[in-house]
C-alpha cells in the first residue's frame, strides 16, 4: 500500500496489509538510531520498532534502504515498512523473520526502475503502476 497503514484499525490489524512510506516528515529514531538509519546500506533494513501513536492503530514498523546511497543524500532511496503489530501473537524471532520477509518482498519491487517519475529513488514498481493506471482512468 502506498503510505502507511495506521490511519485505520481494519487496515493496520491486517495481515494482508503492508504500507510504503516514501515521505519522512516524522523520523522515529535519533541519536545513534538515527545515524544507524541514515547509514543503511542497500538491501538493509533497521530493527523493528512500535508507532503507537494517538487516535492511530499501533504498527510493527522498520526503515528499509532501496537504493544505494552513495554520493548522495542521506535520506535517498529510504523508505519506512509499516505492517499489523502483532506482538502479543508473534515472538521476537517471528517478528524478525517477518519482518525480513516482507523487506524482501518490498526490495524484488524496485526494478524495474519507476523512471521518469522524481521519486524514483524510494518507488516500488507495483506502487507506480498502479499510479499510472489510475491517472488513466481518472
Amino acid at each position: 500500500m502506498d503510505g502507511g497503514v495506521s490511519g485505520s484499525d481494519v487496515v493496520a490489524s491486517s495481515a494482508c496489509t503492508v504500507g510504503v512510506i516514501k515521505s519522512h516528515r516524522t523520523l522515529y529514531a535519533d541519536g545513534d538510531a538515527l545515524r544507524a538509519v541514515l547509514a543503511l546500506r542497500r538491501g538493509h533494513r533497521s530493527s523493528v520498532f512500535r508507532i503507537a501513536a494517538p487516535r492511530r492503530a499501533p504498527v510493527a514498523s522498520w526503515y528499509l534502504r532501496l537504493r544505494d546511497p552513495a554520493g548522495r543524500d542521506p535520506m535517498w532511496g529510504l523508505v519506512r515498512i509499516e505492517a499489523a503489530d502483532r506482538r502479543a501473537a508473534e515472538r521476537p524471532h517471528e517478528l524478525t523473520a517477518r519482518a525480513d520477509l516482507i523487506s524482501r518482498w518490498v526490495l524484488a519491487e524496485v526494478s524495474p526502475l519507476a523512471l521518469p517519475d522524481g521519486r524514483w529513488d524510494k518507488m516500488v514498481y507495483g506502487i507506480r503502476d498502479c499510479e499510472e493506471f489510475l491517472r488513466a482512468v481518472c
